[in-house]
Parts: C-alpha cells; sequence; structure tokens
C-alpha cells in the first residue's frame, strides 16, 4: 500500500516543487557515521551492535506509523485548496498519524517542520468560516516540500 502512494506522492512533489523552486538535494544528504579502532574485538561488537540498535528503532518507528494509520500519503502535499471542513478533517488526521512517534535520527528535522506546518495548517483552517478555503500559502509551506521528500523517501527505503 505504501509502494502504491508513492508514485502519487512522487508526482504531486515534483508539481508542487516545480511550483515552489523545488529543494536543495545537498540538504537531504545525511553524514556517515565513521569508526574508528585500536583493537579488533570492541569495533566488531559496537558496529554490530548499533545498527542493530538503530534497526529496531527504526522498526518501531514503522510500526507506530503504520499502526496509527499512516501511508505515504498522510505525508505529502499539504491539500491547501480543501474547504474548511475537509482542510480540518485532513490536517486532524496526519497530526493524529505523526502523533506519540520518535522519528528517527535521518528525518527527525524533517519531521519536525512538517509536524509543526501540520499545526499551523489546523489553525488556519479552523479560522475559517464553514465552506472557505485559504486565499493563500500557510507560514512554513516553502518548507514542506523538501521535508515530506525527505520523510516519504526513508519511508519507501525503510519500512
Amino acid at each position: 500500500m505504501i509502494r502504491l502512494a508513492a508514485a502519487a506522492v512522487l508526482l504531486c512533489s515534483l508539481l508542487l516543487a516545480s511550483a515552489c523552486g523545488g529543494s536543495d538535494p545537498a540538504s537531504d544528504a545525511q553524514p556517515s557515521a565513521g569508526s574508528s579502532s585500536t583493537s579488533a574485538s570492541p569495533p566488531t561488537t559496537q558496529s554490530s551492535a548499533s545498527p542493530e540498535a538503530a534497526g529496531s528503532a527504526d522498526d518501531a518507528f514503522c510500526t507506530g506509523f503504520e499502526e496509527n494509520g499512516g501511508s505515504l500519503a498522510s505525508i505529502g502535499v499539504p491539500p491547501v485548496f480543501y474547504p474548511k471542513e475537509q482542510l480540518v478533517s485532513y490536517a486532524q488526521e496526519t497530526l493524529a498519524v505523526m502523533k506519540g512517534l520518535t522519528p528517527p535520527q535521518p528525518i527527525a528535522a524533517a519531521w519536525t517542520t512538517y509536524q509543526q506546518f501540520q499545526t499551523r495548517l489546523l489553525a488556519a483552517a479552523q479560522a475559517l468560516d464553514a465552506g472557505q478555503r485559504l486565499g493563500g500559502p500557510v507560514a512554513g509551506m516553502a518548507a514542506t516540500a523538501p521535508a515530506y521528500k525527505k520523510i516519504n523517501a526513508w519511508i519507501t527505503a525503510n519500512c
């Protein structure tokens, strides 16, 4: 199910990226962890323990994301053109999917950016009159494209 939504999200993100000026691929780069060793035994133990710990944390995140009803469609182009009722529902559902999850380090900053935007989107939508649509972008909207692209790429690769 996640893979099917990936194509739709990718298409939407490409459209949004071209409209918003795209993102900087260098900002999506992750630092690599280096290791040094003075003896054979400790680095082997450390290097095998760290990936396992990271793997279990990643698995816990993926499981929690799916248990919360998450999919690639949950983290994507915000439908700011929806009328109030649909927009409020969308933002509430997205925040419910994100609630209580601790994102893995590679997507932690993007996760925070996207979650903060959804909170602002919900507040803006709740301030609208019934049936009204937003008249313009919500603060932080331009930063959401790189954020949700990074989150979705990580979820696709690891979940």
